[in-house]
């Protein structure tokens, strides 16, 4: 891996010190870096790319902030072009953002030096059909929420697999969730933990 794309939480707390000493790591690791707009204004660095750039610039992405911004680049990748992505916790719970500050370095060496595995995950493509017109959606992680707005209203879902009719619901909405969203909405709203395979 020689080129990587870094995109952080721009207000993270810590985030200028900790890039001010992984900068000049990766360099010495003759790592191009790629930043996105709002991670370069955060630290003050004059070059970046826009977001949608990255991953066909990326052999790998470091992502530092929490769930929600790894969540946020995910959503860039499409499903031709496999990027893996390191996420690092700078939030406070981090399912999915498991490397710590302090496990950054040693994990990023191993990766530099080919040891290391990468986990496959499901992500759901959707689309809305609004009067006649497609809007299809980036792909996603975690679940994909279905529901009349901001107040609550009981709606009537007719649900298909495949073009096979399963149900109806009669419910203020619909959570479709993959094994990694598993524990999130899903699970609060009483739906089963699932593993990430």
């Amino acid at each position: 891996m020689k080129r990587v794309g870094l995109i952080a939480k721009p207000h993270a707390q810590g985030l200028r010190e900790l890039l001010q000493q992984l900068l000049p790591w990766l360099a010495q690791w003759h790592i191009e870096v790629f930043l996105d707009h709002d991670t370069a204004v955060a630290i003050e660095h004059d070059v970046h790319y826009p977001r949608t750039a990255l991953p066909e610039l990326a052999d790998l992405f470091i992502v530092m902030g929490g769930d929600g911004t790894l969540l946020s680049v995910t959503r860039l990748l499409d499903h031709n072009r496999k990027v893996p992505i390191l996420g690092v916790n700078m939030g406070s719970l981090g399912f999915l953002t498991e490397t710590t500050t302090q496990e950054l370095f040693s994990h990023l060496e191993k990766i530099l030096q080919g040891d290391y595995e990468t986990q496959d995950r499901m992500r759901l493509r959707t689309c809305v059909n609004r009067q006649g017109d497609r809007l299809v959606q980036p792909l996603v992680l975690n679940d994909v929420v279905i529901n009349k707005g901001a107040l609550a209203r009981i709606l009537s879902l007719e649900i298909y697999v495949d073009d096979l009719y399963v149900t109806t619901y009669r419910a203020d909405g619909l959570i479709v969730s993959t094994p990694t969203g598993s524990t999130a909405y899903s699970m609060a709203a009483g739906g089963p933990i699932l593993h990430p395979t």
